[in-house]
């Protein structure tokens, strides 16, 4: 697989705070990589910093060109974020704000899009004309990946993916991110709490610590490694 994404001696910066400290990390075509590491370790940071929403310093390649200086270059390159929180359009319809995730395309697929995604999943099709914000929190996750996705991606960048949802809904949330990455050959950058569950979507981990790249490797070799678990991954 050919390198979709690489970035080099990355430093982010919040004010004159420096929050990444030289991080090396690469993302190949149609891969799954997870980012993992405790609070304020610097996950967020990191896909803050590919998306030019902080200060960075060093160099972001994606597919061997460096992006633009604003998130809108990024997003018009192919990658997409699902940040945490999951930043729906409270106020629109799920109708609409699946039209709103693919405002950059002028392709004539944006219904057939629409209806695939309602096909994903099944209970924003029963409330397409319901207004986001009235949403529960697995729907509005739900809705946020895949207006996310409308853009039809190249890249997706996930914040959190399980945050404050239900066990149940997480679990059909991660068969779900399995399922586009396999049919649409989507590469995914994805931080998560839970470790486990991530590995098992995961080829390749890294794990952050203050910072810096503390431990990177195959997924399963993270995942059965006692010693990285019990020093990072928290089980």
């Amino acid at each position: 697989m050919s390198t979709l994404l690489e970035l080099r001696d990355i430093r982010a910066y919040y004010g004159e705070v420096e929050c990444l400290h030289g991080i090396d990390l690469e993302v190949a075509d149609g891969e799954v990589v997870v980012v993992l590491g405790a609070n304020g370790a610097g996950k967020t940071t990191l896909l803050r910093s590919v998306c030019r929403l902080v200060r960075t310093e060093g160099t972001v390649l994606f597919e061997g060109e460096p992006f633009g200086g604003s998130t809108y270059d990024v997003v018009r390159r192919g990658v997409s974020m699902v940040p945490q929180g999951r930043g729906t359009l409270a106020e629109l319809s799920v109708d609409d704000n699946l039209r709103a995730g693919g405002y950059i395309r002028r392709d004539k697929e944006i219904k057939a899009d629409i209806a695939y995604w309602y096909e994903v999943f099944p209970r924003l099709a029963q409330r397409r004309a319901t207004s986001a914000g009235s949403l529960s929190g697995g729907e509005q996750q739900m809705l946020a990946i895949a207006r996310a996705l409308m853009s039809r991606p190249r890249l997706l960048l996930l914040d959190e993916p399980s945050l404050g949802l239900a066990p149940i809904v997480v679990r059909r949330l991660f068969d779900v991110l399995g399922r586009v990455c396999a049919e649409r050959g989507v590469a995914m950058v994805v931080v998560e709490q839970n470790a486990a569950l991530a590995l098992d979507m995961a080829q390749r981990g890294y794990v952050l610590e203050a910072g810096t790249v503390a431990v990177t490797g195959p997924a399963h070799r993270l995942r059965d490694d006692e010693s990285v678990r019990r020093a990072y991954l928290g089980y």
